[in-house]
């Protein structure tokens, strides 16, 4: 029995790491333009991955993600699992999940943004590189 391990850094070559930031870059210039100003860059990334970690143990809203284009999976279940990840989150996360309820063209953003997460990136290295 053999375990593959991925490389954490792409180690000489810099393309994974470089991918990773830019990916990370994306992420927030699109949340700061769906939730503007009055929220911290960090609640924000908290939060989306806060979410795309509750879809994440979603067997077949990952299974959509992983075998349907963005657009698919976004006319699957993502959308009512991220709606009800959302209303959970109410409690920690109450002024995104607010703005976020009350507007159908936020929702419609935020879960394109979770697919992106859920299909290219691993919410930890997401974590650990926001203070870089």
């Amino acid at each position: 029995m053999y375990l593959l391990v991925k490389p954490v850094t792409g180690l000489g070559t810099g393309e994974p790491r470089d991918r990773e930031r830019t990916f990370l870059s994306d992420l927030i210039e699109k949340l700061n333009e769906l939730f503007g100003e009055g929220i911290t860059d960090d609640d924000k990334v908290m939060f989306a991955v806060h979410i795309s970690e509750k879809l994440r143990k979603n067997q077949t809203v990952m299974a959509q993600v992983e075998n349907n284009t963005r657009d698919q999976a976004l006319k699957a279940d993502l959308p009512e699992a991220a709606t009800e990840a959302i209303v959970e989150a109410l409690g920690s996360h109450k002024t995104i999940a607010e703005r976020l309820l009350s507007d159908a063209s936020s929702q419609s953003i935020f879960y394109g943004l979770l697919y992106d997460i859920l299909k290219n990136v691993d919410p930890l290295q997401i974590m650990s590189m926001r203070g870089k």
